[in-house]
């Protein structure tokens, strides 16, 4: 159970309690089953329709099972 007293994100450990939210201590969250994060929206400012559309970003990445 996380202290009262001490600070734990950002002290350089990852503790468990911590995986899935302390970005500087654990690094980017992926959960079980996939290889990395995914975008869920996206918005683009020279979006070209055919060549380079916004969207392609935005679903699941690869999964380990």
């Amino acid at each position: 159970e996380p202290s009262k007293c001490y600070f734990h994100d950002g002290d350089g450990v990852c503790e468990e309690f911590e995986r899935m939210t302390s970005i500087k201590d654990c690094g980017v969250y992926t959960p079980k089953g996939f290889l990395d994060q995914w975008a869920s929206n996206v918005s683009v400012s020279h979006q070209s329709e055919q060549q380079c559309p916004g969207w392609v970003v935005i679903g699941q990445p690869a999964a380990t099972q």
